[in-house]
């Protein structure tokens, strides 16, 4: 404390002597040095939590093998469901997605952040093993499906045949007819078949007119139903999973909050 005096009243005035520049400065420089300091391990500990780690990356791959275990009966499902008229299947395609998402999420919710490149891998592998179940089933069906149209197409069975016999043998001639006119009786020669004519006719003795055999979706639809639920399965997928390539947890998996 210094003391001074007023020219009038000769009478001293205590005030605190303002600290020295150099001080001043000194002191702002200690703090800035604090706060630089702060921001930078904030910022390594954000980098350090934001890197994926070995196990957040096992915990992803473990949620994969899950949704592929459930991938297989919602395949067969699907194939089911695609067949439906007016491309209604392709509902089903978005909602079973979101049913797989929301498994591999649960799973992998706890390792966030998971590598983008690892989720799109990951959602593309789920998505082509559901969607090949689905259209390995319908190819596989697809004889016999054609057996039983061309049963109730025949009201009197060719003689020396039941009907068991009259369906292997509708059954056996598509698959003829994919092989020899298409090139294959699996999914290549079935989707040459519909893309090229997408009908077949049959020739009966007890009937006068061959019996055509029609898939459900001709040409253009059928191309467009294929797409179009490979895409509505992945997105629908990724909607749900696409939160662990960051952070935050909206559906509160990792966190459950306690009643």
């Amino acid at each position: 404390m210094d003391a001074c005096k007023t020219p009038r009243s000769n009478q001293p005035i205590l005030f605190c002597t303002p600290p020295e520049p150099h001080r001043a400065v000194a002191r702002l420089t200690h703090f800035d040095d604090d706060a630089s300091m702060t921001s930078a391990e904030s910022n390594v500990v954000t980098t350090q939590s934001a890197i994926p780690s070995t196990a957040s990356v096992g915990r992803w791959w473990i949620a994969v093998a899950g949704a592929l275990v459930l991938a297989v009966p919602l395949g067969w499902l699907l194939s089911y469901g695609a067949a439906l008229v007016a491309l209604l299947g392709l509902y089903f395609f978005a909602l079973f997605g979101i049913v797989l998402g929301g498994l591999m999420y649960r799973i992998a919710a706890p390792a966030r952040p998971i590598s983008r490149t690892l989720v799109h891998i990951g959602v593309s592998i789920v998505t082509l093993f559901c969607w090949g179940i689905s259209m390995g089933i319908e190819v596989h069906e697809f004889p016999t499906d054609k057996a039983d149209q061309a049963a109730k197409a025949v009201p009197i069975l060719p003689d020396g045949m039941d009907i068991t016999g009259f369906k292997d043998h509708v059954a056996q001639f598509v698959r003829d007819t994919l092989r020899e006119d298409h090139g294959s009786s699996g999914f290549f020669g079935y989707a040459r078949w519909i893309l090229a004519s997408s009908r077949m006719e049959l020739e009966v003795e007890t009937v006068t007119r061959p019996i055509v055999l029609r898939s459900i979706h001709h040409r253009f639809w059928w191309a467009f139903r294929v797409l179009a639920s490979i895409v509505f399965l992945w997105f629908a997928m990724f909607a749900v999973v696409r939160p662990l390539t960051g952070m935050s947890d909206p559906a509160g998996v990792a966190n459950p909050q306690k009643c």
